[in-house]
């Protein structure tokens, strides 16, 4: 075997040995379980606001079987949960010393509800709510939740500021449950590797005709050196294919059963455009997931009920 053979042979092997780990590691990579959440602007349903002393409004709010009461305004938040990794979180993977929560963290919270599920079989649920003046609390239960299995959880307050936060510990994730703003990818990763892999084809392409001339003393049949060129365009070319298809992807992507009902979207756009008037980022939330549902025809319908505004009155 001459030099040039042994050269090609090393660099097929070590070709076919990379698309396999690429593959490897692709898998691996998502098989663990990654509990997130992500949580909508602050919309509007309803102000009592008087332009002046000649009239004024009110707002009448009533919870079932409790008393009602008058409140200056109300918001909706829907916070959106699921496990985006490919292992399946059980109940009993759920600590009993520190339990999965949602908290808030308001002025005022009125209510705290399921709005929707992905699969009734998991029986995503959302119990025992603590409504306080300055915030509120209620457990999230479920038996299981595969691939992209969650719930929607509909957040009623006085005041569109405060914080929600989704909490507590699941065994396999020491990392504790992450925000979808926490869990995005720096892109640090891809830049390096990158920028890596550009260093290294050229002085590959660089560095072989001199080991040629080095090897064999001339530059006769150099244009051999083409198929070696064509032997690493063919594994960047695979690797391209893999990381547009089965490599994980760099932010969480949200299974489309979960978004907000559609009067969520226009009550959204309508206070954006008010607040900021020609901001070009007015409709980005809500156009991210109409883009999602685009790509997903094929799922199930929606299961987010349409009536969420109920409990809520205005009179003047």
């Amino acid at each position: 075997m001459t030099t040039l053979e042994a050269i090609g042979l090393i660099g097929g092997i070590a070709s076919i040995a990379g698309f396999i780990y690429a593959i490897y590691y692709a898998r691996s990579a998502t098989r663990r379980k990654e509990l997130q959440f992500d949580v909508t602007p602050a919309v509007p349903l309803a102000t009592a606001l008087s332009p002046d002393d000649e009239f004024s409004l009110s707002i009448r709010y009533q919870r079932k079987g409790a008393e009602e009461e008058i409140i200056d305004s109300a918001f909706v938040r829907f916070v959106r949960i699921a496990n985006l990794g490919r292992e399946p979180i059980r109940n009993s993977d759920i600590a009993p010393a520190n339990p999965l929560r949602l908290e808030v963290h308001s002025p005022r919270v009125l209510d705290i509800s399921g709005a929707g599920v992905r699969r009734e079989v998991t029986n995503f649920r959302v119990v025992a709510p603590e409504l306080r003046a300055d915030g509120g609390t209620a457990l999230i239960q479920f038996d299981f939740l595969d691939h992209l299995d969650g719930g929607l959880v509909k957040v009623l307050t006085t005041a569109p500021g405060g914080e929600i936060k989704v909490l507590g510990d699941v065994i396999g994730m020491p990392e504790g449950v992450k925000s979808a703003s926490e869990a995005k990818s720096s892109g640090l990763l891809d830049i390096v590797g990158c920028s890596l892999g550009i260093v290294l084809q050229l002085a590959a392409l660089v560095l072989t005709p001199l080991v040629y001339r080095w090897t064999t003393g001339s530059w006769d049949y150099v244009w051999l050196l083409v198929l070696p060129v064509l032997a690493v365009l063919l594994p960047a070319l695979l690797v391209s294919v893999i990381a547009s298809t089965i490599w994980p992807d760099s932010e969480p992507n949200f299974p489309t059963e979960l978004a907000p009902p559609r009067w969520f979207f226009g009550r959204l756009r309508s206070s954006r455009m008010h607040l900021y008037p020609g901001d070009p980022d007015v409709y980005g939330w809500g156009v991210s997931i109409e883009r999602n549902k685009l790509k997903e025809k094929s799922s199930s319908a929606s299961k987010v009920p349409e009536d969420s505004t109920a409990g809520l009155d205005q009179s003047s």
